[in-house]
């Protein structure tokens, strides 16, 4: 998600009892209208998740066609979806790096048109690592640009019937599982698979569309009251040779200031806590066994 604006000062009020001067700052958060443009922002997550992790677990009809069309074994074949999603989940810290620096509907729209130009691409090979470059991985970046915005822009819009409109979001990848595959059969038995996948990549831009349509939700103006001090603080020399240790000297010499740690633009798009968080940990470890299992096996080699 993009960043908010910086806040802003007001009027300075001086409280008579505690002698600090309060000044007033104004910050902006999302207001969800849980409604409204937000079940549009819904229908648009959902055709999104269903033309980029949807298509993208939904390759089976092209592996037959290609193992044949190749003379390659169903390994080499498989890789290329195995490739793509390994690349796909990848590029998620960089969404979200992006997301924050820029803004949702400008990442979504690029990614779609690189998902697009992957798909294109592809219907140009001639080997099989021509599509280990195209679909895989130019492929596998645009999908994973947009696959971040699409789930979590829709939290912007929504707090009461977040659950629903996550439903309807999220539903596009189950759509996809049911419809794509026989559209990319027949697309394959009718034209052929670079033909079909000149369709896909059509089909693709529709991203862009979808996330043209990701308008920031409405802002609402939060007042924040910071005291300071009305007059000058003077600040005492602290003697070091007392009870302060070497260690603690230099511990609060470097405490004043923890902006200037190493990385510090890192740190503002990204946070290092959620790998302290165990139910995060134990999803990610899920997950990625479930990525184990959509890897294809040859059948030849099973006995």
């Amino acid at each position: 998600m993009s960043s908010l604006p910086k806040p802003t000062n007001g009027p300075d009020k001086k409280d008579e009892e505690s002698g600090y001067t309060i000044t007033e700052q104004f910050r902006y958060e999302d207001d969800p209208p849980d409604g409204g443009w937000g079940w549009v922002v819904a229908i648009s997550a959902h055709v999104i998740l269903l033309l980029s992790l949807g298509s993208l677990t939904s390759f089976g009809p092209f592996i037959v066609e290609l193992n044949s069309y190749f003379n390659h074994g169903t390994k080499e074949i498989g890789l290329i979806s195995g490739i793509a999603l390994l690349v796909t989940l990848s590029t998620g810290p960089i969404a979200s790096a992006l997301n924050t620096r820029y803004c949702c509907r400008s990442v979504t729209v690029v990614g779609g048109i690189i998902a697009s130009t992957g798909l294109m691409l592809s219907s140009l090979a001639t080997e099989v690592y021509h599509l280990y470059l195209s679909y895989s991985i130019l492929g596998g970046i645009g999908y994973g640009l947009v696959l971040t915005p699409s789930m979590t822009f829709t939290a912007r819009y929504f707090k009461k019937r977040y659950a629903l409109a996550n439903g309807i979001a999220f539903t596009g990848v189950a759509v996809a599982w049911i419809a794509l595959p026989p559209i990319f059969q027949t697309l394959i038995k009718t034209l052929n698979w670079k033909h079909a996948f000149q369709v896909a990549g059509g089909m693709t831009l529709l991203i862009s569309v979808c996330g043209a349509l990701f308008k920031p939700p409405p802002q609402k103006k939060v007042a924040i009251e910071t005291p300071t001090p009305s007059k000058t603080t003077i600040v005492q020399p602290m003697d070091l040779e007392g009870d302060v240790t070497p260690n603690e000297a230099s511990n609060l010499k470097g405490s004043g200031n923890k902006s200037t740690c190493c990385c510090p633009m890192f740190f503002k798009v990204f946070d290092p806590e959620l790998m302290r968080n165990p139910v995060f940990l134990i999803l990610a470890f899920n997950f990625f066994n479930v990525g184990l299992g959509l890897f294809p096996t040859d059948r030849k080699s099973v006995v």
